[in-house]
Formats: structure tokens, sequence, C-alpha cells
């Protein structure tokens, strides 16, 4: 019977084992050549030319009119492709990154062809000058998914598929359990455990996101909002995928800015026969908003309970550990609010 738990393979895994393995922990990974899902959602999948190409498998569909969701169930997950940003200033523990081998860049167009006025961002690298992978870096592990959560008090039995078994399996955890999956896989693990139900309402969160060609300083900008900027080589290598600084990334004829507004948006998904069923959205005017282009969209409720308050209901050992479970704190990026969350969490 292992003590704690960790389920996933991407930056909130690994800042979970981080932050909490103990000796004698067990971690649960996806199999790059299996799935027991056979749900494919081709409109949830986010490649890049040169990462890894990830299907979207799982056991629910998405209708979705205006809103864009995304799913990278495999190892590293969007750490293979992100941009790497992290607020040092949301942070106390910032000291284990350090000793686990991590490098905090300060952004400089020299150094990571990108700046910002949020000037306690860094860059998370690996010692190779790439952008930090989560897949990299992850404890031993086995291959199984997760396939439904039971709670009795403390006591948590976790439901399992391989695909070295042709049955359900399970094992029964006596310390804590981090479930440290994507949103949309997260939602489908709440929908096998039947703590999502028919009829039920979902709603996700987002700051206003756009994005603005130009130069500095960039004109008629919130003072809250955050901004990233880049140069064209370093955007250009985002959008493929290259995750190391290049010649180029240097160079600045022009800028490109990530702005992060202060406004909000929130997204509804209604539970149907089908699946998830989009019922529209609101920015915080009241007005309909193009919902997911920042892909920082959090604080998971359903029917108006947050997903951190349904776990704590369920036991006070699971822990559900990813964008769902955060309410941002400000705009901008979302990783180091993750990892302020899996600070208040009890050893």
């Amino acid at each position: 019977m292992p003590k704690n738990c960790f389920v996933g393979a991407g930056l909130s895994a690994y800042f979970s084992q981080l932050l909490h393995w103990r000796e004698g922990d067990t971690c649960w990974y996806p199999s790059a050549s299996f799935s027991p899902y056979s749900v494919r959602r081709p409109q949830l999948e986010i490649n890049k030319l040169f990462s890894s190409q990830a299907k979207s498998l799982g056991s629910s569909q998405y209708e979705l009119t205006h809103a864009t969701l995304h799913d990278r169930s495999t190892r590293g997950g969007n750490s293979e492709i992100w941009g790497g940003f992290f607020d040092m200033a949301q942070v106390r523990q910032v000291e284990k990154l350090v000793a686990a081998g991590v490098d905090l860049v300060p952004l400089s167009y020299g150094a990571t062809g990108s700046v910002s006025n949020v000037q306690s961002l860094v860059q998370l690298q690996a010692s190779n000058g790439k952008i930090f992978n989560a897949a990299d870096h992850l404890r031993p592990g086995t291959r199984n998914y997760l396939n439904s959560i039971h709670c009795e008090g403390e006591q948590i039995t976790l439901k399992c598929l391989s695909a070295s078994a042709t049955n359900e399996s399970e094992i029964t955890v006596d310390g804590k359990v981090f479930v440290c999956t994507g949103v949309v896989q997260t939602i489908d693990v709440l929908l096998r455990s039947q703590l999502i139900k028919l009829g039920d309402e979902l709603t996700l969160d987002e700051f206003d996101y756009e994005l603005v060609l130009g130069s500095l300083p960039v004109p008629q900008v919130d003072k809250e909002a955050s901004v990233i900027s880049y140069t064209p080589g370093r955007a250009a290598s985002h959008l493929l995928g290259i995750q190391k600084a290049q010649i180029l990334s240097s160079i600045r004829p022009f800028e490109i800015h990530q702005i992060f507004h202060p406004r909000t948006q929130t997204l509804r998904l209604v539970v149907g026969d089908q699946g998830l069923v989009e019922k529209g959205g609101t920015t915080a005017q009241g007005t309909a908003g193009s919902f997911g282009q920042s892909i920082h969209y959090c604080n998971l409720k359903i029917n108006g309970e947050r997903l951190v308050d349904v776990a704590a209901r369920l036991s006070p050992n699971l822990h559900f550990v990813s964008m769902a479970s955060v309410a941002q704190a400000k705009p901008g990026p979302i990783s180091s609010d993750i990892y302020s969350y899996l600070e208040s969490i009890g050893s």
C-alpha cells in the first residue's frame, strides 16, 4: 500500500513531486503508445511542428461553439510546448527549484528573446538552455491510467487501467493522492468517478488575452495587465515548438506582445447525454468572449462549488493539482499559482 500517489506527467506533477514526494510513494504516467479510452477529440489537440504529436483520447466528447479547450495527455504535457514563464514573487520555496537544478533565467531579449512589465517573471530552463520540460525530470513510475476515484474518510481507492492488464485494478492509498492531470482529463476522471453527473453545470475562468504587434511601450494597456513582449524570432520559435533560444531570438525589428488583461471571462459547460456542451460565456462586462485563447483557464467549479472544495469534502487527502484547482491571483503566467497552491498543502 503506497504512502502517497501522484497521477499525471506534466508540470503540475513535477511540482507536486518536488514539494511532496517521499520514499515509498508511487507515480502513475500515461503510456506513449496506449490509451484505454477510445473517444478521439481532434478539436482539443494542441501540437506544434517540432513537438511530439499527441492525440486527445478520453471518455467524453465536447461540443464547443466559441470556446477553445486543450488536451495534451502525454509525458511532459503542456510543458513540452510552453513558454516557461514563472513569477517568483508568488511563491515561497523557490530554492527547491534551484536545488533541483532548474535555472531561473531573468527575462531579456538577449537571454530569452522576451521581456515583461512584471519584473519578477523568469523563464524556467534546464541545464542545456532549453525551456524546462517536466518529462525529463519526473521520478520513476508505472504506466497506469486513473479510471476513477472513491473516498472513504481519509482512505482513497483508485481504480486504474494499463496496457498490460485487460481488467480494471485498484489500489488503496493511506496517504495523499495528487491528481495532476490537465483540465480536460480531470473532467473525464470526475465523470467516470460519478462526481460530475448528467445536468451538472461546470464553469472555468480566464483573464482576457490578446496579441498586439508593435513597439514598446504598448499603448492603452491597463495598469494591472501583464505584458510579455517577444522578438519576432523568439515568437516564431515558440509557435513552432522550438524550446531553446536561437541566434535570431535577440534580433528586434519590432515586438510581439502577449497582453493578459485584468478583465475575466467565464465558460459554462453543461453535462448532456453526449458529453459536455458549451452554454456560452461572459466577460466581466457581460459580453460574449473568445474563451481559451491564453490557455490559462482555471478555477473549475461544479454547480458553483470549487473543485478544491469538492476534494476537501470527499477526503482531506485528495488533491487535484492543475489549472482547474487554482483561482489565478493576477493575469499572466499560471505556473506559479499552481506551485503556490502546492505550498499550501501540508506535509
